[in-house]
């Protein structure tokens, strides 16, 4: 973890969206960072990227487009954890948002969602909510055969499968998986 402010000391090529980002007195009050988003790509790529501008600490936009090939928007992921279901759907329901912002922009573009949904097999409310939003957006889920982590949440109970891969069904270039390491 780190504070926005400290991100360019640490890396060149990034882009964080954290709690500090948006209340910049946060790291004198806080000597541990909050978790966010972050985004890192090579420097070779820089030219060819744009970072779409939020308000959330939840996720992270960023619109690539390289000459010769049609945009694609690359979206990291990190919703809230169990036991914040109004923060969740806050930040799905922003995120929707800025989809359609973006898709109403540039109608081509092609969407690429990776990251920690908080969303568990187990959990049917947040489940029906991501399947809907998925739905709404045309986007199909890349399936992830084992668990990547486990989300202790209490008396002995953990969550799995938070971890999600969606990208636009109409993708020239669907993603898929080949090996997981952990």
């Amino acid at each position: 973890q780190i504070h926005s402010c400290n991100l360019d000391q640490a890396m060149k090529i990034a882009s964080l969206n954290s709690a500090d980002k948006y209340d910049p007195e946060l790291p004198l009050l806080q000597s541990r960072a909050y978790g966010g988003t972050l985004v890192m790509w090579k420097c070779q790529y820089d030219p060819y990227i744009t970072l779409h501008q939020v308000q959330s600490t939840a996720f992270l936009p960023v619109l690539f487009h390289p000459p010769g090939s049609a945009l694609s928007v690359h979206i990291a992921v990190y919703l809230p954890t169990l036991g914040q279901e109004s923060e969740f759907l806050d930040e799905l329901s922003k995120l929707s948002i800025v989809i359609d912002e973006i898709s109403d922009a540039n109608p081509a573009a092609t969407f690429y969602l990776r990251g920690d949904f908080n969303v568990s097999q187990t959990n049917t409310k947040r489940t029906l909510l991501l399947d809907h939003f998925s739905t709404q957006h045309n986007l199909t889920q890349v399936i992830i055969p084992k668990p990547t982590y486990h989300h202790f949440v209490g008396n002995g109970k953990s969550d799995s499968f938070l971890d999600k891969i969606l990208f636009s069904s109409s993708a020239p270039k669907p993603e898929t998986l080949q090996t997981i390491e952990c």
